[in-house]
């Protein structure tokens, strides 16, 4: 939520430990426009959560929202050095990928949908619940990035990837000129969840 733009380089974060499956994805630049924020499900980029696993009663993404995600589209990642077993915790296939952030992110509607930011933890506060720092209106949320790849184009047989990132661009916020705009009143009084 800067007043200016916030330029940085994304890696994957399996590109050197899982050189044969991510090998290819290189360094993708990126850039948060002014009064914006990143956007990252990371509950629903969870394979268990997309997939469901009844021994642990975890429901399915997929089959409660009729996702077109193919858990055959993952790739294994047991055919990369040091990797004796794959545990499947990221959805980590493009296709996959957009299919589920394309889902999340359809539901912030411009000039409708609230953002809330909130801290894991606050100064004099020995409570472990959330608080709400911030509450901003979205204007609109970026497009997809895809991740680049060596040589410029993705190696055939290899998988596409995206960050797990969307960008709520231009929040506005409830005082102008406020980058959280409700960050007084809530001092004074915290609510938390």
């Amino acid at each position: 939520m800067a007043k200016f733009p916030l330029s940085m380089q994304k890696k994957h974060p399996y590109t050197e430990m899982a050189k044969t499956t991510h090998g290819h994805f290189t360094d993708t630049p990126y850039t948060i426009r002014p009064y914006s924020a990143a956007g990252i499900p990371f509950r629903w980029m969870l394979r268990e959560q997309v997939e469901g696993n009844k021994k642990w009663g975890v429901s399915s993404l997929k089959e409660a929202l009729q996702l077109g995600y193919q858990a055959e589209r993952e790739p294994d990642l047991t055919t990369n050095k040091n990797w004796e077993k794959d545990k499947k915790t990221w959805v980590q296939e493009g296709t996959n990928q957009r299919i589920i952030l394309d889902t999340f992110f359809s539901v912030a509607k411009p000039n409708e949908s609230l953002v809330f930011f909130y801290a894991k933890r606050t100064p004099m506060l020995e409570d472990a619940r959330r608080v709400i720092i911030g509450v901003g209106r979205v204007k609109s949320v970026s497009e997809p990035i895809e991740y680049h790849y060596a040589g410029g184009q993705k190696p055939k047989d290899n998988i596409s990837g995206y960050p797990n990132v969307r960008i709520f661009q231009e929040l506005q916020v409830p005082r102008r000129g406020a980058i959280f705009g409700c960050n007084v009143c809530l001092t004074r009084q915290r609510r938390t969840f």
